[in-house]
């Protein structure tokens, strides 16, 4: 009797690290701030009424990557630094600029795009060249980068006026409304209105180069890590090339 109750405690400790050993673990979740209309690189679905675009698809692979599952939460652009720093969710990507967002309480991950930042006009304003902006009211998102840009470069456009819009599309309705002489945005987003309305052009020189990266809380370390690595994979694969392309010419 000794014996046989003996075998069987074995056997169960056995199955305990056959287990532990083949990494059966409860599944963890990922929680994602973004925004709602950044095309391409986040906006919602027609199909599915979900998030969709080259930012999330770079954030399912990162879910993967770690086995776990991921949900996305909207929020406006001015709440993301300090949703991540407070622990609301695990990380943001929302074409995040990592070289003109100055918080200790937040940490980057490696850049995953690097995009020019041009301007958006429409072709009877007498904008032709980076210059003319001086003196016209230009519009752009709040808490962009394109705000820390031109106060560094405040010798070159003392006389801009800058008007804050909270999404791109309200930035775009008051360029054709003309509130607006210009805005400043995302080449790639540009690219999308400019096709859609023969009355907007886009200079031909960027204004600068913009470098977009993940946010998470300082001290999370491990997360930071496990999203480097996927972002190191998929920059090597060419997968990131691959949705940009997934996601080109989509309609307003």
């Amino acid at each position: 009797m000794k014996i046989t109750i003996r075998f069987l405690c074995c056997l169960f400790i056995l199955n305990i690290s056959v287990l532990s050993f083949s990494g059966c673990s409860e599944k963890g979740s990922l929680i994602a701030l973004t925004v709602s209309s950044l095309k391409p690189y986040v906006y919602k679905s027609e199909k599915t009424s979900g998030f969709s675009g080259v930012d999330i698809d770079i954030s399912a692979q990162i879910a993967k990557d770690m086995n776990h599952s991921i949900s996305f939460v909207e929020t406006e652009p001015s709440e993301i630094i300090g949703k991540i720093a407070s622990g609301e969710a695990d990380f943001a990507i929302a074409a995040l600029s990592c070289i003109y967002t100055n918080d200790d309480s937040v940490a980057f991950s490696n850049v995953y795009m690097r995009s020019k930042q041009v301007v958006l006009t429409k072709k009877d304003a007498g904008i032709s060249m980076l210059s003319d902006i001086n003196g016209r009211k230009t519009g752009i998102l709040s808490e962009s980068s394109a705000l820390s840009y031109l106060q560094k470069k405040k010798k070159d456009y003392p006389d801009i006026i800058t008007v804050s819009a909270d999404t791109v599309s309200a930035m775009i309705d008051s360029l054709l409304n003309g509130e607006v002489d210009a805005v400043i945005i995302d080449h790639e987003t540009a690219l999308i209105f400019y096709m859609e309305n023969n009355s907007l052009d886009i200079l031909s020189q960027e204004l600068f180069i913009d470098e977009y990266a993940v946010c998470v809380k300082k001290d999370n370390t491990l997360l930071l890590n496990n999203i480097n690595k996927t972002i190191e994979r998929l920059l090597r694969e060419g997968r990131i090339q691959d949705f940009q392309l997934n996601h080109k010419n989509i309609p307003n």
